[in-house]
């Protein structure tokens, strides 16, 4: 019990579990509020639009077909300007060879510009434009075709109209979605729960690794340490666990009958997973350690699914993902928040790391301690000659 309070009492510790505290606090506050009014804000996007024939524009009513704001320009190098400095997110450019081939009833095509130095978001809100002005322009293109044909075959004007009617209701379409993500806050939050743990986990590691360091001068055994180190963890997780389940609780967000208590229990869990394995790091390595779990970092973003899908990855970082517990984090998150589906095989999995992790942590400190007898009793020896 007295190396238990000796390694709470140092400034180390107590940083440590600050820094992880404070990791969860700044990255669900800022990430949660930024990101409130994404989806109700994206009607602010701007679409650039050049028609070199003024009936053109006027013919495919292009406001009826896109829900962004239009800036007409009657120059594209103007309106490449404005979309290399990022004040549009697209250019629709009509040319005069457009308007010529719409009117003659050749292939035409919409010259579209985009900018891809540009937010990740960017991309999803100027394709489905792209698809409803490219099917617009085709439906009336084919309209006007077949009202030009049909008027040459001396079809009576009635059954011309019924015909084009049919043409122009087309085929109907609905989308059902499941577990629908309202919006781009909620669509984060996987993301930033998976990065404020493990960052915060790693940061509290180095700390605690300083505590550790600091007392084992001291004659106590290097067991109690380590022990120790492992009730902090344990009695951190829980608690930090619990102010990340507020902070997703307090949010206001829609999520599909979220469970807080399953929320805190995973959690947790996850955190003590995160933990052990950047503890693993640093008691094997010291402070070298801290690179490997940088390198784990970026590792377990990759796979964890989050930004890619595993099947998108190589084969190397598929495998790899099935040993990393940010891949099971990252499932359970999706499932408890979004979904009715059980978090069993996820919790299952990050168990079995949290007892590899604890594993592997004992040996290597029964090595380092058997080797440090070693070199005493060398030493000794030597000192006896």
């Amino acid at each position: 019990m007295k190396v238990f309070k000796d390694l709470i009492m140092q400034k180390t510790t107590l940083v440590a579990i600050g820094a992880l505290l404070l990791f969860q606090l700044v990255f669900g506050i800022v990430w949660l509020t930024s990101y409130s009014e994404v989806h109700q804000r994206t009607n602010l996007a701007t679409i650039g639009v050049i028609s070199e024939r003024v009936e053109v524009k006027e013919l495919l009513n292009l406001e009826s077909q896109i829900d962004f704001n239009i800036n007409y320009y009657e120059q594209l190098d103007s309106a490449l300007a404005d979309l290399q400095s990022n004040d549009i997110f697209m250019i629709i450019h009509f040319d005069d060879e457009f308007a010529t081939n719409l009117a003659t009833e050749k292939v035409s095509t919409i010259r579209y510009y985009i900018n891809d130095a540009n937010s990740l978001m960017v991309e999803s809100i100027v394709t489905p434009v792209m698809i409803s002005v490219t099917a617009a322009v085709d439906k009336f293109n084919l309209l006007n075709s077949t009202a030009n044909i049909l008027g040459s075959l001396n079809m009576p004007q009635e059954q011309t109209e019924e015909t084009l009617q049919v043409l122009a209701s087309g085929i109907g379409s609905t989308v059902e979605t499941l577990n629908p993500i309202e919006t781009h806050a909620e669509k984060m939050i996987p993301l930033m729960v998976v990065l404020s743990s493990f960052v915060g986990s790693m940061v509290m590691a180095m700390f605690m690794n300083q505590s550790v360091t600091s007392l084992s001068t001291k004659p106590c055994c290097k067991w109690k340490l380590y022990v120790s180190w492992l009730i902090v963890n344990l009695l951190s997780a829980i608690v930090i666990g619990l102010i990340s389940g507020f902070i997703i609780l307090l949010s206001n967000l829609s999520f599909n009958d979220f469970s807080f208590l399953n929320f805190w229990l995973f959690q947790s869990i996850s955190l003590l997973s995160f933990m052990l394995l950047t503890a693993l790091f640093l008691i094997l390595f010291n402070q070298l350690g801290m690179a490997i779990n940088i390198f784990l970092l970026s590792t377990q973003l990759v796979t964890s699914g989050i930004l890619v899908p595993q099947l998108f990855l190589t084969d190397f970082y598929q495998g790899l993902s099935n040993w990393l517990p940010a891949t099971y984090m990252a499932s359970g998150i999706y499932k408890i928040l979004f979904t009715d589906m059980k978090v069993t095989g996820e919790i299952t999995n990050l168990l079995i790391s949290i007892a590899l992790s604890l594993v592997a942590i004992l040996i290597v400190i029964f090595a380092q301690v058997k080797l440090k007898e070693v070199k005493n009793n060398k030493v000794k020896s030597t000192a006896g000659i």
